[in-house]
């Protein structure tokens, strides 16, 4: 299984609004792909990865193929571990979304995204 269809097999679309706000959670079992090799013993989820799930929640919950976007920002403030509930976000305006992922209070990390208007898949 790719590490793709394991995040969109985890990954719960808690809310979408007309305003374009979205939210989601997902929790990543210790046997997750991407915990794989980092680190052994204590698996801390790739950055990467973290990218990959709020691109995930943007093509799932808004029909929004954000595969070419571009990273305006990324910020990765604390690291993510196994098993832990993982709260994510999306305000969407236009062609850019400003998505964060936390962890109860803890920031895990912020990015804003932008893509061209064929991005869309509506």
């Amino acid at each position: 299984m790719s590490i793709r269809s394991e995040i969109l097999h985890l990954l719960n679309i808690n809310s979408h609004t007309e305003t374009r706000e979205l939210a989601g959670t997902i929790a990543l079992p210790v046997s997750f792909t991407g915990f794989q090799g980092h680190f052994p013993g204590n698996p801390t989820l790739p950055g990467v990865c973290e990218i990959m799930i709020l691109k995930e929640l943007l093509r799932q919950g808004a029909g929004i193929h954000a595969d070419h976007a571009e990273i305006r920002n990324a910020k990765f403030f604390a690291p993510a571990g196994a098993d832990e509930v993982l709260e994510l976000s999306c305000a969407i305006s236009q062609n850019t979304a400003s998505c964060r992922i936390m962890s109860g209070e803890k920031k895990i990390c912020a990015l804003k995204l932008s893509w061209e208007e064929n991005c869309n898949e509506a």
